[in-house]
């Protein structure tokens, strides 16, 4: 096994692969063979073949030792992606419909993982709501995040660069859009970004450590259910939301209120209380998972989306 997440991968696939290969190549062989070898021209008249005791043990014990050296195989690499380095960055990944949120050691969140290069980094994996699927093609990463309970994955920062992050378990309406980005820098700027500076990668600005306005909408996950631009989403749009009269239902019966700021902090923490009309109660609490001066930060902003 090699040293990293990547090559551990790697490693078991072409080794399952090539063995794969070589039984395509050595039953195919025998196919041809006794099609060859007992063609009609030669037997006219069906032989009776009785069993032969050495031929089938070793038929039952290849196979077997070949299915029990894969999984020895895929034993260990299954245990070296599930043992992270001793002084790995910590990063917690929160996953929700339809957005990811990365927690570091000093309180900073991000909708992007950022991290610096050749440092070995463990994630912590939790869902707020359904199963996701943390997936990292590049860094050969796939693992769940279930609800009520955490995951663990690592992997090593190689390469300076940008990466795909997806989830790889459908999840609801919005499950293609579940995309974020993972941003390997070096070191010097990963300090710098982790202390609130601004850092940027082949021209691409990297989302700030302290978000703030729109930058905090993204990072909260609020713009996978919310447009800012008039679209319809499964959620309202939050152009020109601020002081609109919108229909509700409270506790089934229909009325009107006016999107005022009282409003706005109460739909944000007890979404189900007022259902806006033609939209699903499929949001969030924002209880517990927001803190007074980004719920302000939040108002304030849709203020200003006129």
């Amino acid at each position: 096994m090699t040293g990293s997440t990547i090559g551990v991968v790697n490693e078991a696939f072409y080794f399952i692969a090539a063995f794969s290969f070589l039984l395509l190549f050595g039953i195919v062989f025998l196919m041809v063979y006794f099609l060859v070898r007992y063609r009609q021209s030669r037997n006219p008249v069906a032989t009776e073949i009785h069993g032969n005791a050495w031929l089938e043990a070793l038929w039952v014990v290849l196979p077997t030792l070949l299915a029990l050296a894969m999984f020895g195989y895929g034993l260990t690499g299954y245990r070296f992606l599930r043992s992270p380095p001793a002084g790995a960055l910590e990063v917690t990944v929160h996953s929700r419909q339809w957005s990811w949120l990365f927690e570091y050691p000093n309180g900073s969140r991000s909708p992007d993982l950022v991290v610096p290069e050749g440092r070995d980094v463990r994630l912590t994996l939790t869902s707020d709501d359904v199963i996701h699927a943390f997936y990292v093609p590049a860094f050969r990463i796939q693992v769940d995040t279930v609800p009520g309970m955490k995951t663990q994955a690592w992997f090593h920062g190689g390469s300076v660069g940008s990466y795909d992050i997806l989830c790889a378990q459908y999840c609801g309406q919005g499950h293609s859009a579940m995309l974020a980005k993972l941003y390997v820098v070096p070191a010097e700027d990963y300090s710098r970004w982790y202390g609130g500076g601004i850092v940027e990668l082949a021209g691409t600005k990297l989302p700030s450590a302290h978000a703030t306005g729109v930058d905090l909408l993204t990072q909260r996950g609020c713009l996978s259910c919310h447009s800012l631009d008039g679209t319809k989403k499964v959620g309202p749009t939050f152009k020109g939301l601020f002081g609109s009269r919108v229909e509700v239902y409270t506790n089934g019966v229909e009325r009107e209120l006016v999107a005022d700021e009282s409003y706005i902090r109460s739909s944000i923490l007890d979404p189900g209380a007022d259902i806006v009309d033609g939209y699903s109660n499929i949001m969030p609490t924002g209880a517990g998972q927001l803190s007074d001066a980004e719920l302000d930060d939040i108002v304030g902003t849709l203020k200003t989306l006129k």
